[in-house]
């Protein structure tokens, strides 16, 4: 009879890294990271919310994951948090794969044919509602706040899109949303993503880094 060996936990994560394909790898590093770090962050808040929010973060991975095993490939989008308060900045890091809308797609292929204006899809917006991201969401679920003119570069190379916001607030909140739009008000919703709860009052701003990146080949 056949006894069932347990694979440790380090061999499941080194499986896991071989099922990654390509540039898609470097979106599952900060999970494997937060879990590395997990005993820190009992005195740690900037792991400690790193650790409350992995689930969202899996959720984004087993969606590029199913990607990469069905060999499909498509824009990848992700975010990055930092919390400014008085006493420091708190740097999250990697919180979400994010999801790229039907309405975004439409836009991006009319910005091809000059009906609209790619360069416009620098606006964030942020929210209180964590209904589960979709692709048909045209808006926030809970819009707080006035949205911010992002700043426009590439990112680490030149296949990546890279804007960048600081969102300050009137009042106490807990933020769980983001939105990259195409317009200060309405417009198109390009991306939306949720994450654990980020309390914000009067003196607290968050700068969100939200990159896209383009893969060239098959």
């Amino acid at each position: 009879m056949k006894h069932m060996i347990e694979e440790p936990a380090n061999g499941r994560v080194l499986a896991t890294e071989r099922k990654m394909r390509g540039d898609r790898l470097e979106l599952f590093q900060g999970a494997f990271d937060v879990l590395h770090d997990k005993k820190q962050g009992k005195d740690n808040p900037e792991i400690a919310w790193r650790l409350s929010n992995l689930g969202y973060l899996i959720r984004g991975f087993e969606r590029v994951n199913r990607e990469s095993r069905d060999n499909c490939s498509r824009p990848a989008g992700v975010l990055h948090v930092k919390v400014k308060k008085p006493e420091g900045i708190l740097d999250l890091g990697l919180v979400s794969v994010n999801v790229v809308t039907n309405a975004g797609v439409a836009y991006i292929i009319d910005a091809l044919q000059n009906l609209t204006e790619a360069e416009n899809l620098r606006w964030h917006g942020s929210g209180t509602g964590n209904t589960a991201e979709n692709i048909s969401q045209t808006a926030l679920v809970a819009e707080v706040g006035t949205r911010v003119s992002g700043t426009q570069t590439e990112g680490a190379s030149a296949n990546i899109y890279k804007t960048v916001a600081t969102l300050t607030y009137g009042s106490s909140l807990s933020i769980v949303e983001h939105g990259l739009f195409s317009a200060s008000s309405s417009g198109t919703l390009f991306d939306r993503t949720v994450f654990s709860s980020i309390a914000v009052d009067t003196s607290t701003g968050i700068e969100f880094t939200y990159e896209w990146t383009l893969s060239a080949g098959a």
